[in-house]
């Protein structure tokens, strides 16, 4: 039976330890955990996003809290700084809806670095959430109209993505659930 909003907030809250910041918020299917502290939830192994993502079974995404996240001259700058030149940076996406910045790279595995660490120091630099991409072959006109209009339209996204998520996790209505099935044709 799937829980409720108010369910599965205590349900988090007894995992979290108390002296970490955080507030729940709903994406969709997912939830989203939002702290000023994301490096508490990560880690190796059974870390804690882990065994809250076991306990409610649901996708946990652990997002920033906006006051850590730098503005877009900055996350430019960082970008150039910790991203080699045999990457072949093409272009830089940021989507302020779900706190994440698209890199497309023609060398994708060079972008990362060895073991995620270009990545790590990025996303501690700057705050966002950080995804690395390959460059199509074929610049498409379609997939830069898409990531365009999510950044000018990422207020609207968010509010219609918690709106989905408050629907997925409403309490159950009360009286008989039930379903008539009619077959038609012979």
């Amino acid at each position: 039976m799937r829980l409720t909003l108010s369910e599965l907030k205590k349900k988090i809250s007894k995992l979290v330890p108390s002296d970490i910041n955080y507030e729940v918020d709903l994406e969709a299917g997912s939830i989203s955990i939002i702290t000023d502290q994301p490096a508490a939830f990560g880690g190796s192994g059974e870390n804690l996003t882990v065994k809250i993502a076991k306990s409610v079974k649901r996708r946990i995404v652990i997002r920033p809290h906006p006051d850590l996240l730098a503005d877009e001259a900055a996350v430019h700058d960082a970008i150039l700084k910790f991203i080699p030149d045999e990457a072949k940076l093409r272009k830089t996406w940021l989507d302020p809806a779900i706190s994440q910045v698209i890199l497309e790279c023609d060398d994708p595995s060079s972008a990362v670095g060895p073991k995620g660490s270009n990545i790590k120091a990025l996303r501690d630099e700057i705050g966002w959430l950080v995804d690395v991409v390959r460059a199509p072959a074929i610049e498409s006109r379609t997939q830069h109209d898409i990531r365009r209009f999510r950044k000018e339209m990422a207020d609207e996204r968010k509010s219609l993505l918690r709106k989905f998520g408050t629907r997925i996790y409403r309490p159950p209505r009360p009286g008989e659930s039930w379903v008539r099935v009619t077959a038609l044709g012979s």
